[in-house]
């Protein structure tokens, strides 16, 4: 990175911004936390000029040479401080004293982390929706019971967590180039990410520059209205539903289908199997018979069989009998 009035100023001991009396090292891109001792001033012998001194007799004085101690001219006597456009100035100058503080420190790393409760939770919900839009409910019923949506999501977290980590990454190295001494490690991200970066964040670049709150302000809020919207939708949807007349239906269909799934599950536990049986929401027949399909996964094995069953309502208001129609693959017992 260059100068905006020139070249790129060469590394060496420079006076310390910060305003205190000592050497602080410039890298060649940014200041470091590297400190040294200002050098003291040496004494320069300095001739003086012959004097004559008149006298009313003959006597006179032969010149002498003194040597009168003088301070050199320290060339750190004023703070050197690169990049005149990326620094300022407690008072508007650079005079002794005065704290030169970074005037930049917004970065798409720190937005990217501070907005990542709203594009996560997007991301997420294009996941379920992808897979009950490509499977269907009960292929992602299955994928559930076998554990592998489990790890799906698993998956997904420690991507989105290799994400944060390189969005720290690139604030930190954005900060570094504005001239910021204080940095913070990305390695923060891996304790409740981003919030406890964003706040180890917050307290050194306002430290130095009394600036950049904000990317932990917008986290903070938008965390705190993902709660309040899931809650409300929790409360809200079901409602909705219920006052449509869809939602009863709907959680008796699901009902339906839990009792015919427990009932299958006994049936082949007596018959010496372990299975886990997941079966369609279905609403209980009146008059005709209906098929139902139905999923069985063989703990042990991971092997899943497609059950076909019908289910007649009778006559005479009996009671409905269920008959398996298929298996695919066969279960050998």
């Amino acid at each position: 990175m260059s100068n905006a009035s020139g070249p790129q100023t060469p590394a060496g001991w420079f006076r310390d911004p910060g305003g205190t009396d000592q050497l602080r090292w410039w890298d060649g891109t940014a200041w470091t936390g590297h400190l040294a001792p200002a050098p003291a001033p040496t004494p320069q012998p300095v001739s003086q000029a012959p004097v004559t001194v008149p006298v009313m007799a003959a006597p006179t004085f032969t010149p002498t040479t003194t040597v009168v101690p003088t301070a050199q001219a320290d060339p750190t006597e004023r703070p050197y401080v690169p990049f005149q456009n990326s620094w300022g100035s407690t008072s508007g100058g650079t005079g002794p004293g005065e704290f030169a503080r970074p005037l930049q420190w917004n970065t798409g790393g720190a937005w990217f982390l501070a907005t990542s409760m709203l594009w996560s939770g997007i991301v997420a919900t294009l996941i379920v929706v992808g897979y009950v839009l490509a499977f269907g409910v009960s292929q992602v019923t299955l994928l559930t019971a076998t554990g592998t949506l489990t790890e799906i999501e698993a998956g997904t977290a420690v991507i989105l967590l290799l994400l944060l980590l390189l969005g720290a990454m690139r604030d930190r190295s954005r900060l570094r180039q504005f001239g910021y001494l204080e940095l913070t490690s990305p390695w923060w991200i891996l304790l409740v990410a981003p919030l406890v970066y964003l706040i180890i964040r917050t307290i050194r670049v306002r430290r130095e520059s009394g600036h950049g709150v904000a990317p932990l302000v917008f986290f903070l809020v938008s965390y705190v209205a993902v709660i309040v919207l899931g809650v409300v939708a929790a409360v809200a949807i079901p409602a909705f539903l219920a006052t449509r007349g869809g939602f009863g239906n709907a959680a008796i269909d699901t009902a339906n289908a839990t009792s015919l799934a427990s009932g299958i599950t006994s049936g082949m536990d007596k018959n010496g199997g372990n299975y886990s049986v997941n079966c369609a929401p279905f609403a209980e027949p009146k008059t005709n018979p209906i098929d139902v399909t139905c999923t069985a996964v063989d703990i042990a094995s991971k092997v899943s069989h497609t059950l076909e069953i019908e289910i007649d309502p009778g006559t005479g208001g009996g009671q409905p009998t269920v008959k398996l129609l298929s298996v695919t693959p066969p279960i050998s017992q």
